[in-house]
């Protein structure tokens, strides 16, 4: 029975330390790995304007590479984001080519945020199309770049 005692105990010993070894590897893989931000896009598909892609540039603007899905020209007139409304200077979009738009005031965030967006477009004489979804990724809204103060000279040289 001596026997009988000790080989269970060495039994749960020896599993013992593998579960405690598998959970720590597991909660050192989630820590580094479990918060990762996967960029995506919801809501385009099956529109006139799709988004193939999207990122932020070192400018803290959001580039976003739309398509048109359509046999006609699409002119994108304006970009809302979260409620406020970013002018387009220069959104034609040919049938089927990709063009890349960039919006200001964004900035790099530490996990993952869902922006609404709705993009205003014309096609030929019908004005006020919208195209409407959401993107998700690591940013959020709100970051500028700092201007200068109006007052703030700068001398380069000796």
């Amino acid at each position: 029975m001596n026997k009988k005692g000790q080989s269970a105990i060495e039994y749960l010993t020896t599993y013992g330390w593998m579960i405690v070894t598998v959970a720590i590897v597991s909660s050192v893989a989630y820590s580094s790995f479990g918060n990762a931000c996967v960029e995506s896009s919801s809501g385009f598909v099956g529109q006139s304007i799709q988004v193939q892609d999207f990122g932020l540039t070192t400018d803290n603007e959001l580039a976003i590479a739309l398509e048109n899905s359509r046999t006609d020209n699409i002119e994108i007139e304006e970009v809302v984001v979260e409620g406020d409304s970013i002018t387009v200077d220069d959104g034609e979009l040919e049938p089927g080519s990709t063009s890349a738009v960039r919006v200001v005031g964004f900035e790099e965030a530490g996990g993952c945020n869902n922006i609404d967006l709705e993009i205003v477009y014309s096609i030929e004489t019908l004005d006020g199309q919208r195209s409407s979804g959401s993107l998700t990724g690591p940013f959020s809204v709100g970051g500028e770049s700092p201007a200068a103060p109006d007052n703030l000279f700068v001398r380069y040289g000796s």
